[in-house]
């Protein structure tokens, strides 16, 4: 019999992106099961600072300090999550805990084949964004020869993660993987879904989405505009574009420039709109809120996401699933499968500006309606409710460990496992690798 989880740990060191949002879902989940006393929320000082008190009332909340969030959060994935650990193991010890909780377990895979625990029958439980050592089973293809080593030393980290047996269970953002594990790892039972909730839409006013009408098909691109987002070859792709189409659409693209990519970003935009007169590229660049996120949402008709060989899930396919709006989207890895199996709309190379004009085309034609997408966009979100999301993470976080005693790997003076006393013997090699790898 399994020892009952009597006090959890739910860790997040990153107060970016779906942080906040998945901790609000969890806590009220908590709160109706009566369960709220019985945790601890470990995470970023942003997030401690803007949890409402009555959200966490009876659950301790401790802030990470200035130093271990930096540690976190910064140098490569292998110090993150050896950074994670440790800061978790420590605050095990201290106030005795017997269930951890990772929003985000990716990086704790490398602790984890390491052998690391946090204590006896202390479980280990948490979501993976981004596994890929199933990929090779999707039509888009492997990404190449890089993303085929990463997915291949990945693949080994998670069959060493499963063999630990702190972990008790590992739900995957990732539908398909959880048959995968199952069929092809060892230990692949503690591989269970869980689904990314679609947030809350909010309401609009009664006249939003009126005051767009140019007789062009609007796209939009929206989020953190990053080099993996795809608004280079967008840019490019445009340029090469014939004039029949541009005169037919106009581009959207909301949302802030990463530092990064601004001056080959606006270096583009500026030759385009020198070179190529007829197209229409409205850019906003900054933070934009839920509200007029959904404004925007509701004037377009295509949304675009021409992820770069991105690897894991996207809450863009849900957002623009939610305002039934197709998408143009990679066709490489989980996305291009999702929207290959759902209809969501064109997956297509979108590494290649030629390939991703032609999309455009296609999509400027008919605006991608009445196709099947538009019928399958509920088939999508099915499952995706917030209420069940906080259950599911409750559900894994007080469920019972693996009954057993770990040898805990010795550390340097950083906080890392010395490379002659890891306890699974992974090579140094690989080891040195991981920071880079396992993403």
């Amino acid at each position: 019999m399994q020892p009952e989880i009597r006090r959890v740990v739910i860790f997040e060191s990153d107060p970016r992106g779906h942080a906040r949002e998945w901790l609000t879902h969890i806590l009220k989940a908590a709160e109706r099961q009566g369960l709220r006393n019985r945790m601890v929320l470990l995470v970023a000082r942003e997030l401690a600072d803007v949890l409402p008190v009555p959200l966490t009332g009876g659950a301790d909340v401790v802030a990470l300090s200035e130093g271990e969030q930096r540690l976190c959060n910064t140098g490569s994935a292998f110090q993150r999550g050896m950074a994670k650990w440790r800061v978790v193991r420590r605050l095990a010890r201290r106030i005795g805990v017997d269930g951890a909780f990772f929003l985000s377990l990716d990086h704790l895979l490398a602790p984890l084949a390491l052998g690391c625990g946090l204590g006896k029958n202390t479980s280990v439980t948490g979501i993976l964004f981004r596994p890929t050592a199933h990929y090779d089973a999707f039509e888009g293809g492997t990404g190449g020869a890089g993303a085929w080593l990463k997915q291949r030393i990945k693949r080994d980290f998670v069959v060493r993660a499963l063999r630990n047996p702190a972990l008790s269970t590992l739900m995957s953002l990732d539908p398909y993987f959880p048959d995968y594990a199952q069929r092809h790892l060892p230990g692949g039972g503690k591989v269970v879904p869980i689904d990314d909730p679609a947030p809350t839409m909010p309401a609009l006013a009664p006249e939003a989405g009126e005051t767009r009408r140019t007789g062009r098909a609007a796209f939009l691109l929206f989020g953190e505009i990053t080099e993996r987002k795809g608004a280079l070859q967008l840019l490019q792709a445009l340029h090469q574009a014939p004039v029949s189409l541009l005169r037919q659409i106009e581009i959207s693209i909301a949302g802030r420039i990463d530092s990064g990519l601004e001056e080959r970003f606006y270096r583009l935009l500026r030759e385009l709109e020198w070179g190529r007169p007829d197209a229409m590229v409205h850019v906003e660049d900054r933070w934009a809120s839920d509200a007029e996120l959904a404004d925007r949402l509701t004037r377009t008709d295509i949304v675009l996401a021409p992820y770069q060989n991105f690897v894991g899930s996207s809450g863009v396919l849900i957002r623009a699933a939610q305002y039934r709006k197709p998408v143009i989207c990679q066709r490489f890895g989980l996305l291009g499968q999702l929207v290959r199996d759902f209809g969501l709309g064109i997956a297509t190379d979108t590494s290649d500006p030629s390939r991703l004009a032609q999309a455009l085309e296609i999509a400027a034609e008919d605006r991608l309606q009445g196709t099947a997408c538009v019928a399958r966009f509920q088939d999508f979100l099915n499952n995706r409710e917030a209420e069940t999301f906080g259950n599911r993470v409750l559900e894994a976080a007080f469920s019972g460990n693996h009954n057993t005693t770990l040898r805990l790997p010795s550390l340097n003076a950083d906080g890392l496992v010395e490379p002659e006393k890891m306890v699974t013997g992974v090579p140094r090699l690989v080891t040195r690798m991981a920071g880079r790898l396992v993403k």
